[in-house]
């Protein structure tokens, strides 16, 4: 199957959940012998450190960003001239320009469409601008397009319920993380124990919620270090926090590391923790718990499911009951052990993620066929009649 994958967001380029994702599965998807092309708007002045991994990569260096978005007015030209060279276009989240250019196309004529929902909501931008947004061009985009990939049904119950997306285009598919790759620690990882966070250092990710936690809980815990793996423009807020707290002893900054280097970031830490304001079904959180880490994050209904029994939750926000919910699982061994060793049994069971590909090249499969078969019902017969179909 010939594939073109649109994201604007791509590993190397850029370390995050969404870049991964996308790779990742570009990777998974060549592999299975599909041959895949990818557009992405890499950072200007950026080269890819490394070749892609069996799929064709096609670059739009940015030509300008705001709110986490890229522009570059060559895809669009680009992504016309090609609209109909591919079987599926694929194109990932909705929040990025890049797929409200594909959704435009479509308008034109092109291959089916399919767009995966990383999150209803972006991480980058004030609510008002997400409201208004998802009223407006993103129920627009969405609707273009031939079917949309939710993580979970209250993902998509919203869609329907709020922004009057059509429930039929909605398909279930689980993210996923490899849990070969995310595996706990063979040994314990020793006496000094360590808060994780990893993720864009912007205001929705609430990464400065856990530098406010972590000023009350040195106070309780002096020992107590917390690492936060990430970058974005919220840097230098966060950095000003850990000053303004004295904290430079206990908090750790590090930019975000190559792919690979994350398993052994997990294995030595104590908890993940994840203090967003807006999430999808984040990688991290997988991840963290297919390496068997207790997990301590906001209260999203549509995780509730995920997190029960494997970590915590605590109000968005509210950094009082983070500090509550990190000292519960410091103070209490045995359930720390539990929560990781229940963590990786969903992962393994439930968030594999070649089940993950493997549902998405199933329904690539499904759209195709359900199309070609309305185009065959259109087509005239013998003398005018319509030839029946015999399904």
């Amino acid at each position: 199957m010939e594939i073109l994958r649109v994201a604007s967001d791509l590993y190397p380029y850029i370390t995050g959940g969404n870049a991964i994702h996308a790779h990742e599965m570009s990777a998974m998807q060549a592999e299975m012998g599909h041959r895949v092309t990818v557009f992405t708007l890499p950072p200007r002045q950026m080269t890819a450190p490394e070749p892609a991994e069996g799929y064709v990569r096609v670059e739009y260096p940015v030509s300008f960003r705001v709110l986490g978005n890229s522009f570059n007015p060559r895809l669009l030209v680009e992504l016309m001239r090609g609209r109909n060279h591919y079987d599926i276009i694929h194109a990932h989240s909705h929040l990025y320009l890049s797929t409200n250019f594909c959704a435009a196309v479509k308008k034109f004529g092109s291959a089916p469409l399919i767009i995966t929902n990383h999150g209803i909501m972006s991480s980058s931008a004030p609510e008002w601008v997400n409201n208004g947004y998802m009223r407006t061009l993103g129920r627009a985009t969405l609707n273009a397009a031939d079917r949309i990939i939710c993580y979970t049904p209250l993902e998509k119950q919203r869609f329907v319920d709020e922004f009057g997306i059509d429930q039929d285009k909605i398909e279930l598919i689980p993210n996923g993380i490899d849990p070969g790759m995310f595996s706990p620690a063979p040994h314990p990882a020793g006496d000094e124990r360590t808060v994780l966070f990893v993720g864009r250092l912007v205001p929705g990710k609430g990464a400065h919620f856990l530098i406010e936690a972590a000023h009350i809980l040195r106070e309780r815990y002096p020992d107590l270090k917390f690492v936060l793996v990430g970058d974005g423009p919220g840097k230098p807020e966060i950095e000003n926090l850990i000053a303004r707290y004295g904290l430079q002893e206990s908090v750790s900054l590090r930019d975000f590391s190559r792919y690979d280097e994350m398993p052994e970031i997990y294995r030595r830490s104590s908890i993940f923790v994840l203090p967003s304001l807006y999430e999808g079904v984040p990688r991290t959180m997988l991840e963290a718990m297919s390496c068997g880490l207790p997990v301590i994050i906001s209260d999203f209904p549509h995780l509730k499911d995920i997190v029960q029994n494997a970590g915590l939750m605590f109000p968005k926000g509210d950094v009082r009951a983070l500090v509550d919910a990190v000292a519960t699982v410091l103070e209490d061994e045995n359930m720390a052990r539990d929560f990781g060793r229940n963590g990786r049994y969903k992962v393994i069971n439930n968030y594999s993620w070649r089940k993950t590909v493997e549902l998405t090249c199933k329904l690539y499969e499904d759209t195709l066929e359900s199309i070609n078969l309305r185009r065959r019902r259109k087509l005239p017969g013998i003398f005018g009649y319509h030839v029946p179909e015999h399904e």
